[in-house]
């Protein structure tokens, strides 16, 4: 590590150097320079010491930031990514793509009729349902690349990319069915607890002159479709994306 005080230390060497060559006219002279010289000293040693102090504080700090920020990316009821990571990483996936000249696909899901399942079995057993759906979520990722949201409320989001609309489709069919097969634990009540999902799916390989918008823009539409059509359904984009007039 550099020594950030060579200047000071080479200053303190020459007054000690002074200091010994006896060549101060009186002793009351060579007094008061080596209080001097040693008043310079304490102070070099705590600056140092204030140095290595800021240091550490410093890193702990930026120990302490890195983590808030790993956190601040996760959903703390389910588990996967949040909103606030999407929005953070869906331009870079976008811009991944484009220069690889590849398909990226997003796969919208919510949770059918989630207010009335909040209603009939408690906000206690609907959080119990979110992170069941987002246990499938996280287990549908096969691939490093993949990545899962709570886009907000009951709705997640999926990003994969390299993967064109029958890919996302294939996908979305997969989950549609290993969250209808989720049999949550009963509380006596003896109601029949049933979770099923709409999807929708786009995908598309990115354009200079398109925004990442109209992607999820035209994911939303399939999914506004697939509620449309009576849920626990699945649709894929009808949208053509093309490049907004300037």
């Amino acid at each position: 590590m550099q020594d950030l005080f060579v200047k000071e230390e080479n200053v303190l060497k020459e007054g000690e150097r002074l200091l010994a060559s006896g060549s101060f006219e009186s002793a009351e002279d060579e007094k008061k320079y080596q209080h001097l010289l040693s008043s310079y000293r304490r102070l070099l040693q705590q600056t140092r010491r204030l140095v290595k102090l800021s240091d550490r504080m410093e890193g702990k700090l930026s120990n302490a930031s890195n983590k808030f920020e790993e956190l601040s990316f996760d959903d703390a009821l389910t588990g996967i990514h949040n909103r606030r990571y999407f929005d953070a990483a869906m331009p870079r996936e976008w811009r991944r793509a484009l220069k690889a000249k590849a398909s990226i696909a997003l796969i919208m899901i919510d949770i059918d009729h989630f207010k009335n399942y909040n209603d009939t079995f408690g906000h206690p057993e609907g959080d119990v349902c979110l992170r069941l759906v987002g246990g499938v979520l996280a287990g549908a990722l096969k691939r490093s690349a993949d990545w899962a949201a709570r886009y907000g409320g009951e709705e997640f989001v999926l990003c994969l990319p390299n993967t064109d609309t029958q890919g996302g489709l294939r996908i979305a069919e997969k989950i549609a069915l290993w969250i209808a097969a989720l049999e949550p634990t009963p509380d006596g009540s003896g109601l029949r607890r049933k979770i099923t999902v709409s999807a929708g799916v786009a995908a598309t390989v990115p354009d200079q002159h398109i925004p990442w918008a109209l992607l999820v823009k035209a994911t939303d539409e399939a999914l506004y479709r697939a509620k449309s059509d009576g849920r626990n359904c699945i649709r894929m984009s009808e949208t053509k994306l093309v490049a907004s007039p300037a």
